[in-house]
C-alpha cells in the first residue's frame, strides 16, 4: 500500500469525541456532582480530552482546573458509548473510580467559577434527579452491578475477567 493510499484509509477512519468522568465519593459515601454554567443539567467531575492526551491525563487536568483537586485515580468503572443527540457529536466516555475524600478536602472543594458553579456531595436519589440522563443512567448501571462496556449508558457487554 501506498503512502497516500495509507493516508487516505486513516483519514476514512471514524473520529469520536472522547470525554472522561470521575467517581469521587466523599467519608459519607455521597457522590461528588458539578452544576456547570453552560448546561442545565449538573455532571460528574471530568471533561473532554483534548488532541495528544490520554483519557487518564485528561482526568487529572480537568479535576485541578475544575475544582482544583489532587487525587489519585483507582482504576477504570466502565466505558460507555455515548451516541450523537442534539448538543453534542458521538463520544467515547471513560469513568473512573477516584479515592474517597476525608471531611477536610471534601470542605475546602471550590469551583472554578466560570465553567464550575457549584459542587454537592450527593445520595443516589438526588444524583438520579439532577444528574443528565445519560450520566444517571450510567450509575444506575453501575449501582446495579453491571460495569464494562455500556452504550447510552446500559451495559451492553460486562467486563471479562479471564480468558476461557
Amino acid at each position: 500500500m501506498t503512502r497516500q493510499a495509507v493516508t487516505a484509509l486513516a483519514g476514512s477512519f471514524a473520529r469520536k469525541r472522547c470525554s472522561v468522568g470521575a467517581l469521587i465519593h466523599d467519608s459519607q459515601g455521597r457522590l461528588l456532582i458539578l452544576r456547570p454554567s453552560y448546561r442545565p443539567e449538573w455532571l460528574l467531575p471530568g471533561g473532554v480530552v483534548e488532541e495528544g492526551e490520554s483519557p487518564g491525563e485528561a482526568l487529572v487536568r480537568e479535576l485541578h482546573e475544575e475544582i482544583g483537586l489532587a487525587t489519585t485515580v483507582l482504576g477504570l468503572a466502565c466505558v460507555d458509548y455515548v451516541p450523537a443527540c442534539e448538543r453534542f457529536s458521538e463520544a467515547m466516555h471513560f469513568l473512573f473510580h477516584c479515592n474517597a475524600l476525608d471531611d477536610a478536602t471534601a470542605r475546602a472543594l471550590r469551583p472554578d467559577g466560570s465553567e464550575i458553579v457549584e459542587l454537592l456531595f450527593a445520595d443516589h436519589e438526588t444524583c438520579d434527579t439532577l444528574l443528565a440522563p445519560t450520566i444517571a443512567r450510567r450509575l444506575r448501571s453501575l449501582g446495579a452491578g453491571q460495569p464494562g462496556y455500556l452504550e447510552a449508558g446500559a451495559q451492553r457487554y460486562p467486563f471479562f475477567d479471564r480468558i476461557p
